[in-house]
């Protein structure tokens, strides 16, 4: 009896100690488990973080990438159009634009680079892509356009009608949108008619930051301002509209991106950078000295004369190295344009000299001006409504012309032989 309870006993202890012993291995399997898990997700969190930081890292190669090509394009354009031209032409492919490597091997699959493309490429049919920047200040900008009909009212509307598909009342209103009045044009629409159509939008009475602005305005679409239908930018500079847009519902005309900006700027300076010469500059005696640095004593007096004297159109001329300058005489008179030079002439008539007396003998004192030099405009009026007036004063005039003519003449040739 004794013997039998032990090995109950017995027995009953190792029962025990195999279920603990099974218990514990599912509790390690399960640890074992649970770690697996963790260790999953942490490989799958440190994948994440990996393709998270390439594609960071990728985004801040395109960053600096497109920094850069802003950075080249800005330098390319502080350059003179000289200094372009050379930049161009050393190029290897003939465009600087086409191929810039970021990395220093330059190879074509070698890391980033950029290209730069205008907006709209300049080759109608071309099937290649075109390399290069958009000339701005080649374009019309839309603050110049509201100078003009400032100055010359309705010379506004007029420049805006030459684009292609305008129309009187689109243009109307596309002048009401950038200027600061608040008074309507015939065909145009100020805050008033777009509040009366119930409109949040209104007009911001100044010009745009961006060009994209002027969809905004009532009849401005996007295939007028930017040439394709389906809202992207016509890339191929082709008139037809691409496929599956409703081009052929819109006007087919160039997008008016072409011809107008916002942004254009052209600098003051000549072809090889060089600042140019400001001929309504008010210091004659400044203007004269860069006249002749430039252009020669004989351009720098005529335009000083012309400055001083105005123009004359039915005297017979003498060189302009015959003009002694007076920067006495204040500058009157203005040029236009640096085409009024062609073919000008000026009359030089001294206050005290012989050919001034007789003048001012002839037409009074009404002829001149309050610093005893000719009143041009005044004499003008004079003499051009009279026949008989005006053989006198060419009779006072054009004889000393001959004369002074003939002596310089003859002084040149003392001097060379060969200048005459």
């Amino acid at each position: 009896m004794r013997l039998q309870l032990n090995k109950s006993a017995i027995r009953s202890v190792a029962t025990k100690r195999a279920n603990r012993n099974g218990l514990v291995l599912i509790v390690v399997t399960i640890l074992l488990a649970l770690m697996s898990l963790a260790a999953l997700g942490f490989v799958a969190l440190m994948q994440n973080e990996h393709r998270a930081s390439q594609k960071r890292g990728n985004e801040l190669i395109l960053e600096n990438a497109a920094l850069s090509a802003s950075e080249f394009l800005a330098t390319v354009a502080r350059q003179s159009r000289h200094q372009r031209a050379i930049t161009i032409a050393e190029t290897e492919g003939g465009s600087p634009f086409r191929h810039q490597s970021l990395t220093e091997s330059g190879g074509d699959q070698d890391g980033a680079f950029f290209a730069i493309l205008p907006t709209a490429w300049e080759a109608e049919d071309s099937p290649e892509l075109v390399f290069g920047f958009t000339n701005e200040s080649s374009k019309l900008h839309l603050q110049t356009v509201l100078d003009w009909d400032k100055k010359v009212p309705g010379s506004g509307q007029r420049a805006l009608m030459q684009l292609p598909g305008m129309s009187a009342d689109v243009a109307d209103k596309i002048l009401d949108w950038i200027d600061e009045d608040s008074l309507p044009r015939t065909m145009g629409a100020e805050k008033d008619k777009y509040i009366s159509q119930r409109s949040t939008i209104l007009p911001r009475n100044a010009v745009p930051k961006v060009l994209d602005e002027l969809l905004l305005i009532p009849g401005v679409t996007h295939s007028d301002l930017f040439g394709d239908a389906n809202g992207s930018p016509r890339m191929n500079g082709s008139l037809k509209p691409t496929a599956g847009s409703r081009g052929s519902e819109s006007r087919q005309h160039a997008p008016w991106s072409r011809f107008l900006t916002v942004h254009g700027r052209e600098r003051n300076e000549t072809f090889e950078g060089e600042k140019r010469i400001f001929l309504n500059s008010p210091d004659l005696i400044e203007l004269h000295q860069q006249l002749l640095t430039s252009l020669g004593l004989n351009w720098a007096n005529f335009v000083v004369a012309y400055r001083q004297f105005g123009p004359a159109r039915t005297l017979r001329g003498v060189p302009s190295s015959a003009i002694e300058p007076d920067f006495t005489i204040q500058p009157k008179f203005q040029f236009n344009s640096e085409l009024d030079l062609i073919g000008s002439k000026v009359a030089v008539v001294k206050p005290g000299k012989p050919a001034w007396r007789q003048i001012v003998k002839m037409f009074g004192k009404t002829a001149l001006n309050p610093d005893r030099t000719l009143n041009r405009r005044e004499l003008g009026a004079i003499v051009f409504g009279n026949r008989a007036k005006l053989c006198r004063l060419e009779h006072i005039i054009h004889p000393r012309v001959a004369r002074e003519q003939a002596r310089l003449t003859r002084q040149a040739a003392r001097k060379d032989p060969n200048a005459v």
